[in-house]
């Protein structure tokens, strides 16, 4: 605890020697001199009622905003609406491919994807390795797409094999 005798903000008052009368919280303290613990006691005690103070002042301000008059809106409900939706459709995001040949901004510290943290990378400049690892991306996308297009055309293949054949009588 701080020694406020010390301290010069909060001087130990001019006490009444030979004075045993009531200090407020002033609770069993041991180890110090009656005038620091009655002036550690007084210190406490005027924090407390600071705190009791701020509180019912936060209390008076609540109901003066409780039972403030409501405010008449300056839009109506239906315009404010139409205005909020015609913003969103402006703001709409809108998926866009980073392209190789146009890097992001340098001081950009978001993702670059295939790009790792290793001295190759780092050693070299932002736009070379940025370029680089859209390089990469475009290049597994294109493999990709390619694997995906001969999968469905290997299932189109599959499915027509697994028709049942048909009789000549049920045609």
């Amino acid at each position: 605890m701080k020694d406020y005798a010390l301290a010069s903000k909060y001087r130990c008052p001019k006490y009444i020697i030979g004075y045993t009368g009531f200090i407020p919280t002033l609770n069993f303290r041991y180890g110090k001199s009656y005038g620091r613990s009655a002036d550690d006691s007084m210190c406490e005690f005027s924090e407390n009622l600071r705190r009791l103070k701020e509180g019912r002042q936060n209390k008076e301000r609540m109901y003066r905003a409780s039972t403030a008059p409501k405010m008449r809106p300056l839009r109506q409900e239906d315009e404010v609406n139409r205005v909020l939706k015609e913003y969103e459709e402006k703001c709409k995001f809108s998926a866009k491919e980073i392209s190789p040949d146009c890097p992001p901004i340098a001081g950009y510290t978001g993702h670059i994807p295939k790009v790792k943290g290793n001295e190759e990378s780092l050693s070299q400049r932002y736009n070379i390795v940025v370029k680089r690892g859209l390089n990469l991306l475009k290049q597994e996308r294109e493999k990709r797409g390619a694997l995906q297009k001969v999968h469905s055309k290997i299932t189109d293949v599959v499915k027509e094999q697994e028709q049942p054949y048909r009789s000549k009588d049920s045609q």
